[in-house]
């Protein structure tokens, strides 16, 4: 006899074990959903967002009868001017002090809607839930 068990049995006897890490006592099957769901809320968040410069970006491009896309520095900077400063001040301090011309210049490349789009992806990819095979009543 080797001594007690690693993981004491759950209230039924049973151990619940999860697919990646083996049995891990009183987990449940909805562990983690909290998060997963708000990481989707997030993108939600973010994805609104998209939509909501796509539509400024759209109307003023009607309005002056060009294309006029705002910029990620743009709306970075119009709406959070000291993160924005302290995003600065961190790459030069940390990395080089003209790194932060090539960051500057690839955020005044992008148009917002775009990166917009692409954290709400990210985010509806971290808290993507996968579809149960067999239905709500599988195992």
């Amino acid at each position: 006899m080797l001594g007690p068990p690693l993981y004491p049995k759950a209230g039924n006897g049973r151990t619940k074990r999860t697919p990646d890490r083996g049995p891990v006592p009183g987990m449940s099957v909805g562990e983690g959903s909290l998060v997963k769901a708000i990481l989707r809320f997030i993108s939600f968040l973010f994805l609104a967002a998209a939509v909501g410069v796509g539509a400024l970006d759209s109307i003023r491009s009607v309005a002056t009868s060009s294309v006029d896309l705002m910029s990620a520095r743009d709306v970075w900077s119009s709406y959070f001017p000291s993160s924005l400063a302290m995003a600065e001040g961190m790459t030069a301090h940390y990395i080089h002090p003209e790194a932060w011309r090539w960051v500057e210049n690839g955020l005044s490349a992008v148009p917002a809607f775009a990166v917009l789009l692409a954290l709400s992806l990210l985010f509806w990819m971290a808290g993507y839930k996968k579809p149960r095979v067999l239905g709500r009543f599988s195992a």
